[in-house]
């Protein structure tokens, strides 16, 4: 059995058959030139001749969990959060349904000083109105804004360089999509290509209002001056519409359903109707609603958060992207306890992959149904939780989730505090 040691690295000969306490402030091991297995109580049982060592890594849970305080009074509601190489970004879109939401703030935290600093895209241009979507690629920001009303108050999409972060070298696009009256054009998905040639942006606006539920900007050109091309999906279906999320593989974008069962599939070949398809997540049979969150992708997969009205608890489904065949989809309850009486309360928010495990953010939309982060085997074999609730401070309120280097970041809701948690504090004891 082990003490606690204030070392950095401890290493222990070993012989089969042995067994070892692992102290709580060593989370994480590893091992050289021998075999062992973990268990739950903390202990290892040696196989094979050799040495075992043990190192301390980042605290554990509540512990490890760094604040950044974005001191945005009122934040807005569903906000997201993006990364590169050396900054956190937090969007701060306007949500029409709640009063004092922001909508125009960019806000970006450095990853290894911690320092926050912003922009306010309507000082650029005061019509500029956030929708919640955007996308980083090279060296770039595209926040593609919000159609409030008919052809006289169009959408503005801006275009903001990260290396300088100034106000003065925002560009800006104007978009009037087809709306009339007090109709909304609302973006909730957006994508560059691969090439960097075209961003892809798709619309939650119900078909009755608008028939553009995707466009694609030309950024080849002088932003000011680039063509935007629309496609009507529901030319192809009806509930072919309404969606939440946009990724893509590098041939293929998925446009993730919201209020309908149907993945939009756009072949980045033929932007038309011709190269338009569909994946129906109800092609699982534990599947039968959308519970509209956004997709995540990975190599092999596309994921997908459906809803289960035998229970009313959330899924996560994958469809095959070869085949286009769902895959074995996994029950959240299996890895976290949501109550079935409340679908709000532990409402599966946000997912993403860093290709060898899923991080899915579950926040409780209600006051006081706290905050979990699930880490999910990439399989969606198994998964583990982490429950904020255990935390002095009472975390709720997060509807956006990126993955940076060994860390996992949280966009905030109602509140002014991002925040950041080690990977390895997920899952310690």
């Amino acid at each position: 059995e082990v003490g606690e040691y204030s070392g950095k690295m401890q290493y222990y000969g070993v012989e089969p058959g042995d067994i070892h306490k692992i102290p709580t402030s060593f989370v994480n091991y590893f091992h050289r030139a021998t075999e062992v297995v973990r268990k739950p109580d903390f202990t290892v049982d040696v196989k094979t001749e050799g040495i075992l060592t043990c190192g301390i890594a980042e605290a554990c849970g509540c512990d490890a969990v760094d604040e950044f305080d974005l001191a945005a009074a009122g934040f807005p509601a569903t906000s997201i959060v993006l990364a590169d190489n050396n900054y956190i970004y937090v969007v701060a879109p306007k949500n029409l349904t709640f009063v004092g939401t922001d909508g125009h703030t960019l806000r970006r935290i450095h990853r290894t000083s911690g320092a926050i600093s912003s922009i306010s895209i309507t000082d650029a241009d005061s019509r500029f109105v956030g929708g919640q979507a955007a996308a980083i690629k090279n060296g770039f920001l595209y926040w593609p804004g919000q159609q409030q009303g008919g052809a006289s108050n169009p959408a503005l999409f801006a275009k903001i360089n990260l290396s300088t972060f100034s106000i003065s070298d925002v560009e800006f696009l104007e978009f009037s999509a087809a709306i009339s009256g007090g109709n909304h054009w609302r973006p909730e998905g957006a994508f560059v290509d691969a090439a960097g040639d075209w961003l892809y942006v798709c619309n939650s606006a119900a078909p009755a209002i608008n028939s553009q539920p995707i466009v694609r900007v030309a950024l080849t050109v002088t932003f000011a001056s680039a063509t935007i091309a629309q496609i009507d999906t529901t030319a192809i279906s009806w509930d072919l519409a309404r969606f939440t999320g946009a990724v893509t593989d590098g041939s293929f974008g998925y446009f993730g359903p919201n209020f309908y069962t149907k993945v939009c599939i756009l072949d980045l070949s033929d932007f038309s109707v011709t190269g338009v398809s569909s994946y129906d997540i109800t092609g699982d049979a534990n599947i039968d609603y959308s519970w509209g969150c956004d997709p995540w992708i990975d190599s092999a997969w596309l994921y997908v958060v459906g809803g289960d009205s035998s229970d009313n608890r959330p899924r996560l489904g994958r469809m095959n992207l070869a085949t286009r065949l769902p895959g074995s989809s996994l029950a959240f309850n299996s890895v976290y306890n949501v109550d079935a009486a409340d679908a709000h309360n532990g409402t599966v928010w946000q997912g993403k992959t860093d290709g060898t495990h899923h991080y899915v953010l579950v926040s409780g939309f209600d006051a006081g149904a706290g905050l979990i982060i699930c880490e999910i085997a990439q399989d969606i074999s198994a998964g583990v939780s982490f429950n904020f609730g255990a935390c002095s401070i009472n975390y709720n309120s997060y509807t956006d989730i990126a993955i940076a280097g060994e860390d996992v970041w949280l966009a905030p809701w109602t509140t002014d505090l991002a925040l950041k948690i080690p990977k390895s504090a997920i899952d310690c004891p």
